[in-house]
């Protein structure tokens, strides 16, 4: 209250600033009651705190405490008046006392209890006091202040009960908690991120992948299984930015317009305003958080293994997917959907189904973003990886040196000094350099390193490896357009979390709330586009429905503007090239009409409230479709499979070099990209893992792909002396043990316990990986062995 964080007719009545008027500080405080008698002991007693406790089922905890310490010094008292004879009649007289109370006669002027009285009477205090900054109240789950940044409150003034007996185990246990969990928010990123200005000038790796992005991180965190990677990252660290942590701020990242901003914004050639991601985790630091996975039908047509496919897509849903909590105006958007005709109603899930379904988000439930970074922390050997931020690739290097076609053999790259440094592939058959720089990113570092048409590159002085005309080539970006519908009563802050796809080739997706609409993140009411100035605030009370074209077929082409990598290239989507296309956008306006004009829908809708076409004239649709197309950040192509990589994403005519990333798509996946992307990572470290396997290990009986890599981890196990498997408090502490015994402890004691510890970890990742009950069954008795080596050492 006193830093102006309180009830704010209160906090002005003491001339406090007002921070945040938040009612509820102060409010909920309670204390345990305690009530005490005092017994004296015809013998001495020892002196003791509380040692013994009685926890009864009524609620109520005994406790004692003896000695004269504690009762000479306030209860009992002697003043050397009462002669034993004296005593004896007190107590007589006592005992009449009582048994007058207990008479039929005073029983009209007694309580049932006679204890009932001396309860409040004697009340005192055992200082288990708590609340006032309650849990749900004042701060959320992660004991963050709601409605302010950068401040928790972690005591017991958030507690709205006492805990156990005596409430300091758990006040104790609290601090260590979150700290452990603000380490791995913060103090986590220091073992596996740097910046690049502290490379050295030369390094080898395994391999090497160019962007951290949505597809980098997932497949850094499956390669440094076995193989020691560096990850080149051009932007920040996703991690302190609340533009990026928050759903209540989004939109704050695609409107900073500085160099470090996260989001690096350009516009096409045809005039539309676009983002591409300039951080850690890429996309998904910076979208809206919708999770959906691509349909069958283009899992078959992208010739992956659909087993493999849904290992990967679980292995992502595991770290950072959830199921959003969907209110009042979410729900009105999907009712009005099945009126529409976009139906059946499928549920929540992940899978992309023609109808209207609920999907998955990457905000949690405290509408904290969880981005494609969390893969790192989550599954990664950090021994084995290293990302480097700020660091911005310059050129891929070739060799042709006793090769018969080029053959990358490392990257040239800037750290944020502008000093270069050099990161090269260790002698091997298996490393490679990987881009995963994203559609706009990759297949300008392949032009830049002298990949694509010839005669482009030769304008740019560009030495050229190999000519592709292909590269830069297909470039395609799904044309959404928005309506702004305002409602008469305020509606809840949500991003998208119900979409429906529809049999016309249309996906319909929706989002609400002020700090959006106010903000003028995304849109302006008329016809989608950026606006910097905001209408009267009583028109914000609303949603945006929005209305994407699955697909597209319409295509263009991205080219250099000139040889700095840190610039955009001139790209050209050529929306509605293809009357397909608008065909579809029209459908999708018309949907959206309905939507509005449904039952379900008109609690949020003015009775006055006019769209901005006309839904039965398709001159003005195909107008509006063209004039307020803007983008929703899907956009994919460049380096597609079949034209630059084949279907293992190696470079058509290069050794050493792959492509993972939406460059290679030929369509967008689903009704988000994110999903898919991610999964693809997973998938092709997977299977790139699984290349370097040898003839001997391909032997023994390891059939499994996961069971592969966790042969890997036993070898690795028994080669570096332990693993841990996990990144909480136990595998912290066992990791902090097994160092101190690595530097210098020979106690024969600690060898062992070491030994346990390999085992263990073993155990450990073994346990992680579901539905392998056969790996589970081999490590069974592994794993019993190591349980009792443990507890031997432990205890």
């Amino acid at each position: 209250m006193l830093s102006g964080v309180g009830p704010s007719d209160h906090l002005k009545a003491h001339n406090i600033t007002v921070v945040l008027d938040q009612p509820l500080v102060g409010q909920g405080m309670a204390d345990n009651p305690m009530n005490a008698i005092y017994i004296p002991s015809p013998a001495p007693v020892e002196v003791s705190l509380i040692q013994v406790v009685g926890i009864t089922s009524y609620g109520s905890y005994i406790e004692a405490a003896s000695g004269e310490n504690f009762a000479g010094g306030s209860t009992q008292r002697d003043f050397g008046i009462f002669s034993p004879r004296d005593l004896q009649r007190c107590v007589e007289g006592l005992r009449v006392i009582e048994r007058v109370i207990q008479s039929r006669s005073m029983a009209p002027f007694r309580y049932d209890y006679l204890s009932l009285p001396y309860c409040k009477d004697t009340v005192m205090t055992i200082w288990h006091y708590h609340g006032g900054c309650q849990m749900g109240w004042v701060a959320d789950s992660d004991y963050r202040v709601i409605g302010i940044d950068a401040l928790r409150v972690i005591d017991g003034s958030t507690f709205r009960d006492s805990p156990g007996t005596n409430p300091q185990a758990t006040v104790m246990m609290l601090g260590r908690h979150k700290s452990v969990f603000r380490w791995m928010d913060f103090g986590s990123i220091g073992s596996f991120m740097h910046e690049a200005t502290t490379a050295p000038t030369i390094s080898f790796y395994d391999y090497i992948i160019v962007g951290g992005g949505t597809a980098g991180c997932s497949l850094a965190a499956t390669l440094s299984r076995n193989s020691t990677v560096l990850v080149l990252e051009r932007g920040g660290s996703p991690y302190g930015n609340p533009n990026i942590t928050y759903l209540s701020a989004f939109g704050g990242a695609l409107l900073d317009l500085s160099r470090s901003s996260p989001a690096q914004r350009f516009i096409s050639e045809d005039g539309v305003f676009n983002s591409r991601a300039r951080v850690l985790g890429g996309g998904t630091s910076i979208n809206a958080g919708f999770y959906s996975r691509a349909s069958d039908r283009y899992v078959a047509a992208a010739g992956w293994d659909p087993r493999l496919v849904e290992e990967s897509y679980r292995w992502v849903e595991k770290a950072v997917v959830f199921k959003p909590t969907v209110r009042q105006w979410q729900a009105a958007v999907g009712d009005g959907l099945l009126e529409a005709g976009v139906v059946p109603y499928n549920g929540f899930t992940y899978d992309h189904l023609i109808g209207t379904k609920i999907g998955g988000t990457i905000f949690d439930g405290d509408e904290r973003r969880h981005t494609a970074a969390e893969l790192i922390v989550e599954y990664a050997d950090l021994n084995r990886l290293t990302v480097l931020l700020n660091a911005t690739v310059q050129k891929i290097l070739f060799t042709t040196r006793g090769k018969e076609r080029p053959t990358a053999e490392g990257v040239v790259f800037k750290d944020a000094y502008g000093e270069n440094h050099t990161a090269y592939l260790k002698t091997g058959p298996y490393n490679e350099v990987i881009l995963s720089a994203g559609a706009i990113g990759s297949p300008q570092l392949l032009m830049l390193s002298g990949i694509g048409p010839m005669g482009h590159l030769q304008a740019h002085n560009i030495t050229v490896v190999m000519d592709q005309p292909s590269v830069g080539l297909g470039m395609g970006d799904n044309p959404m357009n928005a309506i702004y519908v305002p409602s008469p009563t305020p509606v809840e802050v949500s991003l998208v979390q119900v979409a429906g796809i529809s049999q016309t080739g249309n996906d319909i997706e929706a989002i609400s709330g002020r700090n959006f609409t106010g903000g003028y993140t995304m849109l302006s009411p008329q016809i989608g586009m950026v606006s910097a100035q905001a209408p009267d605030p009583r028109a914000l009370q609303g949603g945006f429905i929005l209305a994407k074209v699955q697909g597209p077929l319409s295509r263009g082409y991205l080219k250099l503007k000139n040889k700095d990598p840190n610039d955009n290239p001139l790209v050209r989507f050529n929306y509605f090239n293809n009357s397909i296309d608008l065909e579809r956008c029209v459908y999708g306006l018309k949907i959206m009409a309905n939507i509005v004009d449904s039952k379900a829908f008109k609690p949020y809708t003015f009775e006055n409230y006019s769209l901005p076409y006309r839904p039965n004239d398709t001159i003005s649709l195909e107008r509006y479709c063209r004039l307020g197309v803007r983008t929703l950040w899907h956009y994919h192509g460049g380096c597609q499979v079949g034209r630059v990589v084949d279907h293992d994403y190696k470079v058509v005519g290069v050794d050493a070099l792959r492509v993972v990333d939406g460059s290679t798509f030929n369509a967008t996946p689903g009704t988000n990209p994110q999903a898919t992307v991610m999964m693809l990572g997973r998938y092709m470290g997977v299977k790139m893992l699984n290349e370097r396997i040898d003839i001997s290990r391909k032997s023994d009986n390891i059939a499994n792909p996961i069971d592969r890599e966790v042969a890997d981890i036993t070898t690795t196990a028994g080669s570096s002396g332990f693993v841990v498997g996990g990144s909480g408090m136990a595998a912290a502490t066992v990791h902090g043990r097994a160092a101190a015994t690595v530097h210098g402890d020979t106690d024969p004691d600690q060898r062992t316990w070491i030994a346990a510890v390999r085992w263990s970890s073993l155990c450990m990742v073994v346990a992680r990986l579901e539905n392998q009950t056969m790996a589970a069954r081999r490590m069974d008795l592994v794993c019993r062995r190591s349980a009792v080596v443990l507890a031997v050492h432990i205890q």
